[in-house]
């Protein structure tokens, strides 16, 4: 009211705080002077006062949640962009900066710079657009510099449409050689309990195994199937004598004879037991399991492993075949 009067006209929207117990109060006061007929002075100030106080302390409170929330994006150890309704980039967070190496002024203004698989950008689309989020998408993008990042991504709508939203990537990178590793080495482990540490043939449980199924196919597809037990001769005079670590040299020997010997992918060398050895041949008919058995043979008699205590020697193998019928189970 003092400006109306001393400029001798209205003022509009003049804002004033008032301290009030401990607060301020806050009005908008419109003020215009009165005057009498012929003078010029004003004899008299008309004002209104709006108090908007709350919507003031309601303006303040928005403001310092925007701080807040600004604060914890920029702060955040995840990737945190949002895009407009044109499928702009609206914002991009320092950790999107180091996780995918473009920085914020590269992208703001621009498309998502990384490529991304067409279906799976529909299917988010379509969720958005039912007002829906995406939560813990496992997905790849690629980095500036071209090398992918494994993350976990989630995207939420902003507006009922699902127009704008805001995306939240996780690098998960780490996770997934880790998890690349623990089933390498799973795979090792399950390859290690399927053979003998020795001789790196099969294992007696893996050929149990396999002879299960190769009987239940040949009895299906009504073929036959043969089996050759495989025996080191006098093994037991052999260690006597040359000891353990000979008789192990003898049965590595030996095992890469009877592992060249399996041929076709359903074949198995493996060693049934100490000196003993087995070859699994499905679908072989008796005289061609009979030519293998003799092939074995003839290779470990060629490997002229000498033995004071073989007959011939030098070390030798003694090999029985045995043939399940065509077209039975028997």
């Amino acid at each position: 009211p003092p400006i109306a009067f001393a400029r001798r006209e209205a003022v509009y929207d003049q804002v004033v705080g008032v301290e009030c117990d401990d607060r301020y109060l806050w009005w908008s006061v419109n003020s215009s002077p009165l005057f009498r007929t012929g003078e010029d002075e004003p004899y008299a100030i008309v004002s209104s006062v709006f108090d908007f106080s709350k919507l003031r302390e309601a303006q303040q409170e928005v403001l310092r949640t925007l701080y807040r929330i600004d604060a914890i994006v920029q702060s955040a150890p995840v990737a945190i962009w949002t895009c407009g309704k044109d499928g702009m980039v609206e914002s991009w967070n320092p950790t999107a900066e180091a996780m995918f190496g473009w920085s914020a002024s590269e992208v703001v203004g621009g498309l998502p710079p990384f490529h991304t698989n067409i279906d799976e950008e529909v299917a988010i689309q379509e969720t958005l657009s039912e007002s829906r989020s995406v939560s813990n998408v496992e997905t790849v993008r690629d980095r500036k510099d071209g090398r992918p990042v494994d993350i976990s991504l989630s995207v939420a709508p902003l507006d009922p449409l699902g127009l704008e939203s805001v995306s939240i990537a996780v690098d998960i990178t780490e996770r997934k050689i880790a998890e690349q590793k623990l089933r390498e080495a799973h795979e090792l482990l399950e390859r290690q309990a399927q053979l003998d540490g020795l001789t790196g043939l099969a294992n007696r449980r893996r050929f149990d195994e396999l002879l299960d199924l190769a009987w239940r196919d040949a009895a299906r597809q009504q073929q036959s199937m043969a089996v050759v037990m495989c025996d080191v001769d006098f093994f037991k005079k052999y260690n006597d004598t040359y000891g353990h670590m000979g008789g192990d040299n003898v049965l590595r020997k030996v095992a890469g004879e009877l592992a060249g010997a399996v041929r076709r992918p359903g074949d198995l060398a493996a060693r049934y037991g100490g000196e003993e050895f087995v070859l699994l041949l499905p679908n072989t008919t008796l005289e061609g399991a009979v030519a293998v058995a003799e092939g074995v043979r003839a290779a470990v008699q060629a490997l002229a492993i000498p033995s004071i205590e073989a007959p011939l020697g030098t070390v030798t193998m003694s090999l029985g075949v045995g043939r399940s019928e065509e077209h039975t189970s028997e």
